[in-house]
C-alpha cells in the first residue's frame, strides 16, 4: 500500500548557498519555522485538479460563476502523516491530494535566502506558492527543498502541495525478489554471489512466524558466502494489540504473547551468535539486527477481518501508539 509518507514540511531561513538539487545539510541546526501541524487536504480521485487549476484558488465573482473545487470545507489533516489513514474515503486510494497551508511572512532586509524543506512526500510532488509553480520532486523516501527567496510577500501567502501516490511501472521502489537463502536442519544458508560486492550480508528471516524453529535458537548455525559482517534486516511476527481471542501459544490468533515468544527466541539466537563470535568459536560476526517493523501499517494484502483488517500487524507498536509486549523485549535487548 503506497501512501503519503510522513512528511516534515518546514520553512528554513539562512544565508549559505544551497544548489536546487543538492541535499540540504545540517537541517535542524538552521534558523527555521516549522510548518508541521494541520493542513487542508483536498482529495482528487480523478486526478483532474490540474485541468481545473486548483492552485489558482478561484472563487465566484459574479452570479454565473462556479468552480468545482474549494479548500473551504476540506478536512484538516496532520503533517507529518498520511492521507490514507486520516481521510476515511481514501483508505486504499492511489490518487492526488492537494495540501494547502497559509504562511504569514514579514519581509526582512537581512539578505537571507529562503527555502522550503520537505522531509519526504510519496511519491511525486508539485509545489505552488501564491499560484506560481515553484518546484517538483519525484521519489517518496528522500528529503528535498526548493528555494523561495524573493517569492514570499508581506502578510499571508498560500502554499499548495500536490502529493501523487499512484504506482507506476517506471517509479521506485521496484520490487524484484530472488530467493538465495534457506533454513534447514536449524541451519541458515545464504548463497547469493552478490554479497561479494557488498560490505554487509543482510538477511530477512522470519523463523518462528513463517517457518517453525527446527531446533534450539541458541544452537542455530550459519552458512554464509563470505566472512563479511552479518546484519539481520528483518525478523519478527504479527500480533494484534490486546488480542484475546484464543490460545496464546498458537499463531492463528495473532496474540501478543505469541509474538513476544518469537522475539524471545530470536534474541536468544542473536546473543548466542554474538557470543560464539566473541569467543572465537564462530566466524559469523553479527553486526546488528532490525525488527520488522516499529509500527503497524496499512497493507492491501492483509485480509483477515478480525486480526488484520487491512494492517500488517508485525509492528512493535500498533497504529494508535500502543506498545505490544514484544516492544519491551527489544528495548531490553538494545539496552544490553
Amino acid at each position: 500500500m503506497k501512501k503519503l509518507i510522513p512528511s516534515l514540511f518546514a520553512l528554513f531561513l539562512f544565508s549559505s548557498g544551497v544548489h536546487a538539487e543538492q541535499a540540504m545539510q545540517n537541517v535542524y541546526g538552521r534558523k527555521a519555522v516549522s510548518l508541521n501541524g494541520k493542513w487542508n487536504a483536498l482529495p482528487d480521485w480523478a486526478c483532474n485538479g490540474e485541468y481545473r487549476k486548483v492552485w489558482e484558488e478561484k472563487t465566484p465573482q459574479t452570479d454565473t460563476d462556479f468552480y468545482e473545487y474549494s479548500f473551504e470545507g476540506t478536512p484538516e489533516i496532520d503533517v507529518p502523516g498520511d492521507f490514507n489513514s486520516q481521510i476515511d474515503q481514501m483508505r486504499y486510494s492511489e490518487a492526488w491530494v492537494w495540501y494547502r497551508k497559509t504562511l504569514r511572512h514579514k519581509k526582512e532586509a537581512d539578505g537571507n535566502r529562503l527555502f522550503l524543506y520537505f522531509g519526504a512526500v510519496n511519491y511525486k510532488t508539485d509545489i505552488w506558492l501564491n499560484g506560481e509553480h515553484i518546484g517538483e520532486h519525484e521519489g517518496g523516501f528522500t528529503p528535498f527543498q526548493t528555494e523561495i527567496t524573493g517569492k514570499l510577500k508581506d502578510g499571508d501567502n498560500s502554499l499548495i502541495v500536490r502529493a501523487d501516490n499512484r504506482r507506476r511501472a517506471d517509479a521506485l521502489p521496484v520490487t524484484h525478489v530472488i530467493n538465495t537463502q534457506g533454513y534447514d536442519n536449524n541451519s541458515f544458508n545464504v548463497w547469493d554471489p552478490l554479497y561479494e560486492a557488498c560490505d554487509l550480508i543482510c538477511v530477512n528471516e522470519y523463523i518462528g512466524w513463517y517457518i517453525p524453529w527446527q531446533g534450539e535458537p541458541s544452537e542455530l548455525t550459519w552458512k554464509l558466502p563470505s566472512d563479511k559482517p552479518l546484519f539481520i534486516s528483518e525478523f519478527g511476527g504479527e500480533a494484534k494489540y490486546g488480542s484475546d481471542f484464543g490460545p496464546k501459544d498458537a499463531a492463528g490468533y495473532w496474540s501478543e504473547e505469541f509474538q513476544a515468544g518469537i522475539y524471545r527466541k530470536q534474541t536468544e539466537m542473536f546473543r548466542a551468535t554474538r557470543k560464539a563470535f566473541e569467543e572465537g568459536r564462530s566466524g559469523v560476526n553479527l553486526a546488528g539486527v532490525c525488527p520488522w517493523i516499529l509500527f503497524d501499517y496499512m497493507s492491501l494484502c492483509r485480509m483477515h477481518p478480525v486480526y488484520q483488517n487491512g494492517f500488517n500487524r508485525k509492528g512493535l507498536v500498533d497504529e494508535n501508539g500502543n506498545r505490544k509486549q514484544a516492544f519491551n523485549i527489544m528495548r531490553d535487548f538494545y539496552s544490553e
